[in-house]
C-alpha cells in the first residue's frame, strides 16, 4: 500500500477502510499480475542475454587460449584408433610470453631442436595466430604443425613454420574430413602427407597416394601403421611390392618405451 493509501486509511470510518481494502487489494493484484508480466518478459531477454553472454563467454576462452600455446585443446576430430586416452589432459597453462621466453632457453641449449605443436588441433580456433607469431619472432628455429587435415591452410610464414597434414583413412571413422584444396598448396620438401592405416584401408591407399602425387608429384608421403591393426612387416611389404613413392613412418617411443608408456 502506498504512502497516500495508508495515510487515508487511518483517517477513515469502516465503510471507507473496507473500500479502502478492496481497492489495495486490487492494487496488489494489478501488481503481481504486473510483475509476472515482467518476470515472463524478463525470462525471454535474461533468455537472449545469457545466450549472447555464452557466445562472447565461448569467444573469450578461444582468446585465451589462443594466447596458452601450450594448453591442449579438445582433438578434432577424434579418431577411433587414437592411442593417446589422455590427449585432451592439460599439463600445464603458458602465456605466449611464458612460452616464448622458454623456446628461447631451449634454443640456448639445444640450437638443432625443432618445435612441434600437435593435437589437440593446431588450426583450431585462434590458436594458429599464436603459432604464426611465435615462428616469426623465433625464426632462427624450425616450427612443424601437426593438422589433421581438415582445416584449410592459409598461413605458410617465412619458412621455417612447416605442416605435417594428416590424411585420416575411413578406419578411423573420419575418412571424409580431409580438406583436398591443401593438396595443392602444401609445399614439397618442406610439407607432408601422413597416413596412419591398418589392414582394411589397404585396398584403397593406392589411389589415395595417386590423387596426392596428381596434385603435389614433389610432396613427401608417410605411411604409418595402426597399433595392433597391422604389422609393420606387412606394411613394409605393401610398399616394396607395388614400388610406392612413400616413406615408412614409426612410432619410436612404443618400439623403445612400449605401447602404454607415457610422458615419453
Amino acid at each position: 500500500m502506498n504512502s497516500a493509501l495508508i495515510k487515508g486509511f487511518h483517517g477513515a470510518g469502516i465503510h471507507d477502510r473496507i473500500q479502502f481494502a478492496k481497492a489495495d487489494s486490487a492494487h496488489k493484484q494489478r501488481q503481481e499480475e504486473l510483475r509476472e508480466s515482467q518476470r515472463a518478459l524478463g525470462q525471454c531477454h535474461a533468455k537472449r542475454v545469457g545466450q549472447k553472454h555464452l557466445k562472447q563467454q565461448h569467444r573469450r576462452k578461444a582468446h585465451r587460449r589462443a594466447h596458452q600455446p601450450s594448453a591442449q585443446i579438445a582433438a578434432h576430430p577424434d579418431c577411433s584408433y587414437c592411442d593417446t586416452p589422455n590427449r585432451n589432459d592439460v599439463n600445464e597453462y603458458l602465456t605466449f610470453s611464458q612460452l616464448s621466453d622458454e623456446l628461447t632457453k631451449i634454443n640456448k641449449e639445444y640450437p638443432s631442436a625443432f618445435v612441434l605443436f600437435t593435437g589437440g588441433e593446431p588450426l583450431l580456433n585462434e590458436r594458429m595466430e599464436a603459432i604464426s607469431q611465435l615462428a616469426a619472432k623465433h625464426c632462427d628455429m624450425l616450427f612443424y604443425a601437426e593438422t589433421n587435415g581438415s582445416i584449410f591452410i592459409q598461413d605458410y610464414g617465412k619458412g621455417n613454420l612447416r605442416y605435417v597434414a594428416d590424411w585420416k583413412t575411413y578406419s578411423s571413422g573420419e575418412g571424409e574430413s580431409f580438406c583436398k584444396k591443401n593438396l595443392k598448396k602444401l609445399r614439397a620438401g618442406l610439407d607432408c602427407i601422413k597416413i596412419v592405416v591398418d589392414k582394411n584401408d589397404l585396398s584403397y591407399l593406392k589411389s589415395m597416394i595417386d590423387e596426392i602425387k596428381q596434385n603435389n608429384a614433389g610432396l613427401d608421403i608417410y605411411l604409418s601403421p595402426q597399433t595392433g591393426k597391422i604389422e609393420l612387416q606387412e606394411l613394409a611389404a605393401f610398399i616394396i611390392e607395388d614400388r610406392l613413392d612413400v616413406r615408412l613412418s614409426l612410432q619410436l617411443h612404443k618400439i623403445i618405451w612400449g605401447i602404454d608408456a607415457t610422458g615419453v
